[in-house]
């Protein structure tokens, strides 16, 4: 079985630390676990768009990802928090305020691999 690892940095506003976790979801599949990591890459780097560009240019960010099944909409934060894959609801726990992603990668449960990883 495999599942993805993330390792970001999160905090509030009187400090930061680093943390790894998982995602919370197994796969029987190598190829399962590529798909979610790949999910994972396209919304990370649509979040790190909507974050860092001006609001009309968010608006043409949202309309090219507004159709991706894999995103899910929340009324209040756009696309920002939610991958879909199959049945399963990812939470984007490493986006957010004081969060930044520092990799993410496939991993056999109980033994690390680095074959598969994606770092910003």
């Amino acid at each position: 079985m495999y599942t993805i690892e993330i390792r970001y940095k999160t905090g509030n506003s009187f400090g930061s630390r680093e943390e790894t976790d998982t995602i919370g979801y197994s796969f029987e599949t190598r190829e399962e676990a590529r798909i979610v990591l790949s999910y994972i890459k396209e919304h990370y780097t649509m979040y790190h768009d909507l974050e860092y560009t001006y609001k009309k240019q968010k608006d043409v960010i949202i309309k090219q990802n507004e159709n991706k099944p894999r995103f899910i909409k929340d009324k209040y934060d756009g696309y920002k928090y939610g991958i879909q894959y199959k049945d399963r609801r990812i939470d984007c726990f490493w986006c957010g305020y004081f969060e930044i992603l520092y990799n993410a990668k496939i991993i056999l449960e109980n033994e690390e691999s680095d074959e598969d990883s994606f770092t910003p």
